[in-house]
């Protein structure tokens, strides 16, 4: 048994469980008032050491009264801003296991008037018409449709889908056939009555808060909203704002008791990197499910009226495609497994603090009894960005038989080994940086620690060696101080779950040597559980609203890893070349965890066990490295490790953060695969069809076929993409991301955040916000009231334009120029103004699609990319 949701309700707390025999509960406690305040008297004890009385009392108004008497009088308090509920689920779900949730997805179709135009949450004007439905723990679809007109029922509706596409055997599926859209509402909340999660796509900014408004205005009550909660739960609309203006641009509808995800968010979460589309046909393609888009013609609203049964089986396929996400990714399993580690709340998930925080907060509290500060903020002095991680250049051009060794967990195994804790922090150096190299050569510098306690002591790098192993202290690559005499909070959370990753990879390796897939594929999510929370716990650590943010740990984690990745690049070089440096030898790139050399072989076989041999001899130079280094004691000196990743029988160094390698072997296993890292071929200013096939002949190239015979193909598939344009003009569409638009349209916000060209002294507007303005402007100028206008936070496709057009007035009198035009990337038809009035610039768009991004990985290796030209130019020097 375990929770769902909980919420502070008055004097008690109410938290929802799911128990062992599958049924929800309401679990009503009373919430608790408390905190501390120092005191030498105290029983009770801070992380720090010193000792604290506790503060006790049953209302809160007494306990918001006491807060506000300690502050007025100066008193410190610890954990008076942990809320009711969360000491409530620290106190009573602690270790218990996540519950298997009843989780259901949904997408919701709208009837809207072409007259009127589009339909959003601040203009839910249409009517739902349609609500397709999948409930997981009952392997069931569901169908709540309102038809367009009479003669319809359940049975012809599903022998008609079944014939545009048989709906899988392995689910049941009801269809529910209802009368007007208050029915289908009614029907959509009974449905939902047993689930403990809703998800959608995109849903936080659509289908859920959509759902909202008509409830509203279906039963004409502004309460109505409540019936998509639990009982005694209420919803909250909350405000989206704009990145830069803060202007609000849209409202979401955040449930309190039963769990909203939006499955768009999780993916962006979990998975690195950009996406040139969001939409959910896009990310379907990526993730590789086999359901694709159900292509129609004209829109939604013609495919209602004229072809029902496809317009509700194209509902069905997005809560298909849903399902399918998580049956292959488990996202919403992977969000309730890290919400029930840290006793957290599922609105924590998508936040990078509260779920690192509340984790170490119960640490602290059941393993070592003591007390967690309150946040203090911070000053605005300590407000900057640390200084990163180390970059080498690269050695540039091609290189053959590659390898490469990474640092496991680099900032977590940093942290760890020099026990990065606040509470365990002893002091900084005045020189910091400066000061950690001269105590690891044991230089004669002169240098001055600033004690914790306010103490100043002077002497020599040298003699601070020995000054500090006399009390087991380590230093930090950024010359701060920290006592190794135990192990810190943080290091020790951070060893317990990188213990139970490792255990999680092992049951997964027996259960893949066993053949059981699905006991494999479940210890494979949970251990990239731990794999997450590992590595999102330096980003809590290095942000100034984290409860235990220090700058100096930041500094120190990653000054630590800077100095672990020099000794690594040195150490590889010594052992290949014969000279312990940085420069030079065999290392090609080195970039934060990662060193790639030379293997110097001749064959796979030489590579793999060159790479392998050096893997093994770094290794074994590491705890010798860090007891000279930072002075780590017992215990901290054997954490940080590396492993052979990749070996690659040819690969393109560009500069830094860019490269390709063809991969034969990854990590002992055999492999026929590219690792793009960087380059324009992998980033999303690109549509992911012209990238695949870039790196395809790039790949070409790397596998050892003549460069000629390649450039043949690239002028092919240019003439190609050209003509499939003619089709399709989208093809050619630039993929970009827009924000900083919506303040073009008020002229107060445009006065405060319209930033000027210092040459020209005009306003500076970015390319890609030139042309969706030029979209906007022209959805409003031919009356296009189906398409949407452009807003911060869109995907949208860039086009340039042949031809003149007219000027756009800027708020403050300046006039624009045109010569591009934007779409919203998620617009499935283009508009037929589009397609009448605007001539796109095709050999622009190739330049900027095909040549140009070639040309900036060739130009590594002397080449260029190939035109008709440059073939028959060559063909004429060859014969």
């Amino acid at each position: 048994m375990s929770y769902i949701s909980a919420i502070w309700k008055g004097e008690n707390v109410v938290v929802w469980e799911r128990n062992d025999d599958g049924e929800r509960t309401e679990q009503l406690y009373r919430a608790p008032y408390y905190f501390y305040v120092d005191d030498e008297d105290g029983e009770y004890e801070t992380i720090f050491g010193t000792k604290v009385a506790k503060f006790e009392v049953a209302k809160s108004f007494d306990y918001k009264r006491a807060k506000n008497m300690c502050d007025e009088k100066g008193y410190r308090m610890w954990e008076s801003d942990i809320p009711p509920e969360m000491r409530i689920l620290s106190n009573n779900y602690n270790g218990l296991p996540a519950p298997k949730l009843h989780k259901t997805f949904y997408d919701i179709e709208i009837n809207y008037d072409p007259e009127i135009g589009f339909a959003g949450v601040e203009n839910a004007y249409a009517p739902i018409n349609s609500i397709a439905i999948l409930h997981e723990w009952l392997n069931e679809y569901v169908v709540i449709c309102v038809p367009p007109e009479e003669g319809w029922t359940e049975e012809r509706l599903r022998e008609e889908c079944n014939k545009i596409e048989p709906i899988p055997i392995e689910f049941k599926t009801r269809f529910i056939l209802c009368e007007n859209e208050r029915d289908l509402l009614t029907n959509f909340i009974r449905e939902i009555q047993d689930s403990d999660v809703i998800c959608g796509w995109n849903s936080d900014l659509f289908d859920t808060p959509y759902v909202g408004r008509r409830l509203q205005v279906s039963f004409n009550d502004e309460k109505a909203v409540n019936k998509l909660d639990f009982p005694g739960a209420k919803p909250r609309w909350r405000e989206i704002k704009a990145r830069t203006t803060q202007k609000v641009i849209g409202k979401t509808l955040d449930l309190q008791g039963r769990v909203n995800l939006d499955y768009m968010r999780l993916y962006q979460k979990y998975e690195p990197g950009e996406r040139a589309s969001y939409r959910l046909a896009a990310i379907e393609e990526t993730v590789g499910l086999g359901l694709p888009k159900m292509e129609y013609q004209g829109t939604l609203h013609d495919l209602y009226y004229k072809n029902f049964a496809f317009f509700v089986r194209y509902n069905i396929r997005d809560t298909e495609i849903l399902g399918g996400f998580e049956r292959k990714l488990a996202y919403v399993e992977l969000a309730n497994q890290m919400v029930h580690i840290s006793c957290g709340l599922f609105s924590h998930v998508l936040g990078t603090l509260k779920l690192a925080e509340y984790a170490t907060i119960n640490h602290c509290h059941y393993n070592l009894k003591q007390v967690v500060p309150n946040f203090v903020p911070t000053p605005p002095s300590e407000d900057r960005q640390i200084e990163g991680a180390l970059v080498l250049d690269p050695d540039i051009g091609m290189h053959e038989w590659i390898g490469s060794i990474d640092v496991n967990s680099l900032y977590p195994a940093a942290i760890r080994s020099i026990n990065i804790s606040p509470e365990m922090l002893r002091g900084q150096f005045d020189e910091k940086i400066e000061a950690a190299q001269a105590i690891a050569k044991a230089t004669s510098m002169p240098l001055s620690l600033q004690l914790e306690d306010g103490t100043s002591i002077d002497k020599t790098a040298f003699e601070f060696r020995d000054w500090l192993k006399e009390r087991k202290w380590a230093v930090s690559g950024y010359g701060t101080v920290f006592d190794q005499s135990r192990k810190g909070i943080i290091p020790t959370v951070l060893e317990s779950w990188y213990d139970t990753r490792k255990e999680y990879q092992a049951k997964k390796k027996e259960a893949e040597i066993a053949g059981d897939k699905n006991a494999e594929g479940y210890f494979d999510r949970l251990q990239y559980v731990y794999k997450i929370k590992l590595n999102s716990y330096y980003g809590a650590l290095t942000n100034l609203y984290f409860r235990f943010f220090d700058i100096r740990m930041g500094e120190s984690t990653t000054g630590t890893g800077r100095a672990v990745l020099r000794h690594q690049c040195s150490k590889v070089n010594e052992i290949l070349d014969g000279t312990y440096a940085l420069e030079g030898g065999a290392v090609i790139y080195g970039d934060t965890d990662s060193a790639y050399f030379s293997t110097f072989a001749r064959n796979k076989a030489e590579a793999i066990a060159t790479a392998d041999a050096v893997a093994k001899k770094v290794n074994e130079s590491y705890q010798e490295f860090m007891q000279e280094t930072f002075l780590c004691q017992p215990g901290f000196d054997n954490i940080v490790q590396c492993g052979r990743e990749l070996v690659s029988d040819r690969g393109i160094f560009v500069q830094k953060k860019r490269y390709i390698l063809h991969l034969v072997d990854k990590e002992g296993k055999a492999v026929d695969d590219l690792k793009v890292m960087g380059l324009d071929t992998k980033k999303t200013i690109l549509p992911k069809h012209i990238s695949d096939r870039l790196n395809k002949f790039i790949e070409r190239l790397l596998k050892g076929e003549e460069w000629n015979d390649v450039a043949v193909s690239v002028v092919e598939y240019k003439d190609a993409l050209i003509e499939t344009s003619e089709k399709d003009i989208t093809v050619l569409g630039l993929p970009k991301g827009i924000n900083d638009i919506d303040y073009f349209n008020d002229r107060g916000k445009f006065a405060l955040f319209a930033k000027k060209n210092a040459r020209t002294g005009k306003t500076h507007v970015s390319g890609h916000v030139r042309a969706a303005l030029h979209y906007n402007r022209s959805i409003r100028e031919f009356g296009d009231k189906v398409s949407p206008p452009i807003k911060d936070g869109m995907k949208i496709r860039v086009f340039y334009l042949i031809g003149d057009f007219p000027t756009y007035p800027l708020p403050n009198g300046e006039e624009l120029k045109f010569d591009t035009i934007a779409l919203p990337t998620d617009l499935e038809v283009v508009p037929q103004w589009f397609l009448d009035n605007f001539r796109v610039n095709i050999s622009a768009h190739i330049e900027r699609l095909v040549d140009n991004p070639l040309k900036n990985i060739l130009k590594a290796i002397g080449k260029e990319s190939p035109t008709k030209q440059t073939l028959l130019v060559a063909d004429l020097l060859t014969f």
